[in-house]
C-alpha cells in the first residue's frame, strides 16, 4: 500500500515510516519548508536511524509541531517531570480553553512538523539512512514554506526500533514531497496516487496554544480539513490520524478507555478534537474509513526535546546535577515507546474499521509510572545517582493511564518495547554526547 506521511520528519512521523517500510508498504515522507529543492544533504541519518532534516533543508521550516512530537500529561506536566508526549489529534466544541494533559511537541523555538510547503517538482533523489526515531531541530515543519519537491527521494537503509534490538530495514528509497497543510494546491499534489494517509503533522505545545489559540485552530484544525478535501479530490479514502489523549482532560477514572467523555483543557487539545470530528463527518459523507490514535507519553529512541522528564533524568544523572521536580514527585504517567506507537499505525491499516465510519482508540501500555519511579529507573540503567530537587506541587493530573484494550482486541496491536527500564536503556544509548 502506498502511504503518504504528514509531519514525517518528525520524532514519530520517522518512526512510522521505518515501521511502514518493515510492514512492506511503501511510505511517502510528506514534509514541509526548504528553501528550495532538497537535495542530496536534504535528508539525513537521524540518532537512531531515523529521517531526519538537514540545516540546508529546514532552512525556511519552522512553525508546525509534529503532532506526534508532542507530549500529554497535563497543563504542567513538562515542568513537573511527568512530561508526555503525545501524538495528538482533538476537537473542539465549547472547552477550547482548557488545558492540555501535557503534550510536550514542539513549536517555539523547536521545529515543528507541519504538512508542508507548496509546489512539487519530481524526480530528486536524497539519499537517507534510516526511518525511526527523533527529528533534526525537534521535529517540526512549517506551516508554510514554498518550494516544493516531491518525487525527491530518500534511500532508507537505517535501523529501526530499539537500540538493543534494531533490525536493519532492507535499502528502498522513500519519496519525498513537500507540502503545506495551510496549501490547498501543495497538499493536492501530495496525496496524489497514495492509497492511504497518516496524518500527525500540526501544532503541539499545550501551553503555547493558551496564547495563540487561533493558530492552533488554523493549523490543527483548518489543516486537517484542507488534507480532508484533498483526499477527497484524489479519491483517497483512508487516514489514519495522530491524536492525543490529553482530550479526555483529567477524569477521575483511570486507566482510561475511550468511553471517558471529552473535556480538552486547552486550544490545543480542542483544535485536536475539532479535527477528529472533521474526520468522523467526512468518513460518513464520503465513505472515507478512519482511525483515530489517541496518544499519550511517547518516549525512547533520540528524544529530540531535552525539557521531558526522561531526557532531564538523564541528564542529572550524566552530569551530577539535580533534577527539579514538582511536589513529592508521585505524579504517574502511561509511557510508550515511539516504536511501539509507531507500529500502532501499520495495525490501524491492517485493521481499519468499515467504510463511512470513524473508529477511536487508545494508545498506550495500561500501566503507569511516577516521576520517582522514572528517577529510580535511569539511576538503575546508568549507575548514577539522580539527585532531586522538589519544588512546590504543581496543578496537574495526579495520574494519566492509557486503556489500550479496544486496541488489542480490534488492531490486534499491543506494546512490545515499553517496559520502562527498556525506554531509558534506549535514551540513554541515543543521548547527546559532547
Amino acid at each position: 500500500m502506498r502511504v503518504l506521511v504528514t509531519g514525517a520528519n518528525g520524532y514519530v512521523g520517522q518512526a512510522v515510516v521505518a515501521a511502514l517500510l518493515e510492514a512492506g508498504h511503501e511510505p511517502v515522507a510528506m514534509v514541509s519548508g526548504g528553501a528550495g529543492p532538497l537535495g542530496a544533504t536534504g535528508v539525513a541519518l537521524g540518532e537512531n536511524g531515523v529521517v531526519s532534516r538537514t540545516a540546508a533543508a529546514d532552512s525556511s521550516a519552522a512553525e508546525v509541531a509534529s503532532e506526534a512530537d508532542t507530549a500529554a500529561s497535563g497543563a504542567a506536566s513538562l515542568v513537573s517531570g511527568a512530561s508526555a508526549e503525545v501524538s495528538e489529534a482533538a476537537s473542539v466544541t465549547s472547552s477550547a480553553s482548557t488545558v492540555d494533559s501535557g503534550p510536550t511537541g514542539a513549536t517555539s523555538g523547536t521545529r515543528a512538523v507541519d504538512s508542508g510547503a507548496t509546489g512539487v517538482t519530481s524526480g530528486a533523489r536524497t539519499e537517507v539512512s534510516g526511518a525511526t526515531g527523533s527529528a533534526s531541530s525537534a521535529s517540526a515543519v512549517d506551516s508554510g514554506a514554498a518550494s516544493v519537491t516531491s518525487g525527491a527521494r530518500t534511500e532508507v537503509s537505517g535501523a529501526t526500533g530499539m537500540a538493543s534490538s534494531a533490525r536493519a530495514v532492507d535499502s528502498r528509497a522513500v519519496e519525498v514531497r513537500v507540502a503545506d497543510l495551510l496549501d490547498p494546491g501543495s497538499l493536492r499534489r501530495a496525496v496524489d496516487g497514495v492509497d492511504a494517509v497518516c496524518h500527525l503533522a500540526g501544532l503541539g505545545r499545550a501551553r503555547e496554544s493558551l496564547s495563540e489559540p487561533l493558530r492552533y485552530f488554523r493549523v490543527n484544525t483548518g489543516g486537517t480539513v484542507a488534507l480532508l478535501a484533498a483526499m477527497a479530490d484524489a479519491g483517497v479514502r483512508r487516514m489514519v490520524f495522530a491524536s492525543t489523549g490529553s482530550i479526555y482532560g483529567t477524569p477521575e477514572r483511570q486507566p482510561m478507555d475511550e468511553s471517558c467523555p471529552d473535556d480538552p483543557p486547552h486550544p490545543y487539545a480542542s483544535s485536536k478534537l475539532a479535527a477528529e470530528y472533521a474526520i468522523a463527518a467526512q468518513a460518513r459523507a464520503a465513505g472515507m474509513s478512519a482511525t483515530i490514535l489517541r496518544l499519550l507519553n511517547i518516549a525512547g529512541g533520540a528524544d529530540p526535546d531535552p525539557t521531558r522528564l526522561i531526557p532531564r533524568a538523564l541528564s542529572a544523572a550524566a552530569n551530577g546535577t539535580p533534577l527539579t521536580i514538582n511536589g513529592d514527585g508521585t505524579a504517574v504517567r502511561d509511557y510508550l515507546h515511539v516504536t511501539d506507537a509507531a507500529k500502532a499505525f501499520t495495525a490501524s491499516l491492517a485493521h481499519p474499521p468499515a467504510p463511512g465510519t470513524a473508529r477511536r482508540y487508545n494508545i498506550g501500555t495500561g500501566n503507569g509510572s511516577s516521576v520517582l519511579d522514572v528517577a529510580a529507573s535511569v539511576e538503575r540503567v546508568t549507575g548514577h545517582p539522580v539527585p532531586l530537587t522538589h519544588g512546590p506541587a504543581a496543578p496537574e493530573p495526579q495520574a494519566l493511564i492509557s486503556d489500550p484494550t479496544r486496541a488489542r482486541d480490534e488492531l490486534h496491536w499491543a506494546p512490545e518495547n515499553s517496559d520502562l527500564d527498556a525506554i531509558v536503556r534506549d535514551c540513554w544509548h541515543h543521548r547527546p554526547r559532547a
